[in-house]
């Protein structure tokens, strides 16, 4: 399967809520649906909408082509790339938000993907690199769990204004997905038992966000299930590695 691919997704809540709103309870017939509009001058960036989003906390999420809204029913708060901030979003010019099942806010822009946490609500930039031709032989809904694994492991131990990346590339032995974060590193007496159930590097840390040790061991299941291998490389304080290699696919 290809490892990223766009999709087309209609919204319907908020044109259910407006339509709901326009029909008085026990109407004999349908009114002229009214709406009321957000504008410029209420703060809204850009007039032209890309796409829109409400996440399980209630915000309003707009992707526009001069940056990313937020709206919490009063006013909104605008995100915008800026050379300066390491973690501003990628681009301005934003075509796709969307939430995963843990809660994070995902922005697509036409220069690359950001997360945004949603327990602290800190930006960590999102850095895709993959060839367009570049295929996995793999289960969709496995692939998706590993890289959900390991995204949510990097997120959890990257701080603020830090930077997470997706790669891959072709390698005589199949293909390598890389997922890399510049977060806390993992000590060196840890590294050999992190794909163990159950491990925890850092306990405490863990409980207080939510780990159950299982991540890294599924991950390293589920590669394996493929006949492919996973590996972690990392450096204290730096950073750390994960290299994903899936088995070559059949020559046709």
């Amino acid at each position: 399967m290809k490892l990223f691919e766009n999709r087309t997704r209609i919204l319907t809540p908020l044109a259910l809520a407006a339509l709901a709103a326009a029909i008085p309870a026990g109407a004999a017939s349908v009114r002229p649906i009214r709406f009321d509009h957000l504008s410029l001058e209420q703060g809204l960036s850009q007039s032209t909408v890309m796409d829109i989003l409400q996440d399980r906390r209630g915000y309003i999420w707009l992707a526009t082509e001069d940056g990313l809204d937020r709206y919490d029913g009063l006013s909104f708060q605008v995100y915008k790339h800026d050379p300066a901030d390491a973690a501003s979003l990628p681009s301005s010019f934003v075509w796709d938000v969307d939430e995963d099942a843990a809660g994070n806010v995902w922005v697509a822009t036409t220069n690359g993907l950001a997360m945004w946490d949603r327990a602290t609500d800190r930006g960590v930039r999102l850095d895709v690199e993959v060839p367009d031709r570049v295929e996995v032989q793999a289960d969709p809904d496995a692939l998706r769990q590993i890289l959900t694994n390991l995204l949510e492991n990097s997120l959890r131990h990257t701080p603020n204004g830090g930077r997470i990346t997706v790669s891959s590339v072709l390698a005589d032995a199949g293909t390598e997905i890389r997922v890399s974060d510049t977060g806390s590193g993992i000590p060196a007496e840890h590294l050999s038992r992190i794909f163990e159930r159950f491990y925890r590097v850092d306990p405490g840390r863990s409980r207080e966000e939510g780990g159950t040790g299982l991540g890294l061991s599924i991950v390293k299941h589920l590669v394996e299930a493929h006949g492919g291998r996973v590996v972690a490389e990392t450096a204290l304080g730096r950073g750390t590695t994960m290299r994903l290699t899936f088995p070559a696919l059949p020559r046709k």
